[in-house]
């Protein structure tokens, strides 16, 4: 469906699904050139980690016409901060990226790293007018943590 505009994929509680499963979603990305909305639920898949999460993505970068993007993570708990990594990365090259949400509830392995590249790369998308980041429950992260993701929302 090369035509698509807009894209929801809500999979919350179902639990039987593992990194494999979501994983494939990534394949199904790559034809999605005219997508303008993105909204990936992935709430409560405690067996998704980053294995299952950074293929997906690592394809967000390619779709350059993308103006809004939410993402639910809230309890994939082995999400960590190698998968904020990847995610910072490709949001730098969203540069009509207009909106953008996630929810990193209970993601257990969050820290400072991971924000810090999440907020950097919020500083460096300039078309963003609105965003929403939920850091509930991530007890792993600090002021260090906190203030990158400030110093990136200021720039």
């Amino acid at each position: 469906l090369p035509q698509l505009e807009a894209l929801g994929i809500n999979l919350a509680y179902c639990q039987k699904i593992a990194n494999p499963g979501i994983a494939a979603l990534a394949d199904g990305l790559d034809n999605l050139k005219s997508l303008v909305v993105l909204k990936i639920c992935l709430y409560n898949l405690v067996k998704i980690g980053n294995d299952g999460i950074v293929p997906v993505v690592k394809k967000l970068g390619a779709l350059r016409s993308l103006q809004t993007l939410h993402l639910n993570f809230f309890w994939c708990s082995g999400f960590g901060d190698d998968g904020l990594a990847a995610l910072g990365a490709e949001l730098q090259q969203l540069v009509d990226l207009r909106e953008f949400s996630i929810n990193l509830k209970d993601c257990g392995k969050v820290g400072d790293d991971g924000v810090t590249h999440l907020g950097q790369a919020l500083g460096k998308v300039n078309k963003l007018q609105r965003v929403v980041l939920d850091l509930q429950w991530l007890r792993s992260i600090q002021d260090a943590g906190v203030m990158e993701v400030a110093k990136g929302l200021a720039a």
